[in-house]
């Protein structure tokens, strides 16, 4: 069942450029009619989350948002604040008119539904 062409992430840019983001951990599964992608968000609050399909392209951005209180100033600032940022280059046979997004405990849920002419049918025999 397994059609590594339909989903595929790509990887980050690898320029010399600083990234001030972290790539998170995926699992992709899939069915006869779909993927899901599961991303761990650890950190990250559903409002600051943002899913964006460009051109197959299927991009996930959390942003970590620590603040300190009135009054409160860092004496040790080891942890870093960076986001989390992942791409996929998704096939034509994703419907990306059709993806939907669940975020719960720190994992971020994406269904991709495959297009019709991909799912595999049944033919009768007469």
């Amino acid at each position: 069942m397994c059609n590594h062409k339909v989903v595929f992430y790509t990887p980050e840019n690898k320029t010399n450029t600083k990234s001030y983001f972290r790539t998170p951990g995926a699992d992709i599964v899939e069915s006869s009619d779909s993927f899901t992608i599961h991303l761990n968000l650890p950190g990250v609050k559903k409002e600051d989350l943002e899913i964006t399909v460009v051109e197959q392209l299927l991009t996930v951005t959390g942003k970590l948002k620590r603040a300190l209180k009135e009054g409160e100033q860092y004496l040790i600032n080891e942890i870093r604040h960076a986001g989390y940022q992942r791409k996929f280059k998704l096939a034509e046979s994703i419907e990306t008119e059709n993806i939907a997004a669940e975020f719960s405990d720190g994992v971020l849920s994406i269904a991709l539904a495959k297009k019709p002419e991909i799912q595999p049918r049944t033919i009768n025999i007469k």
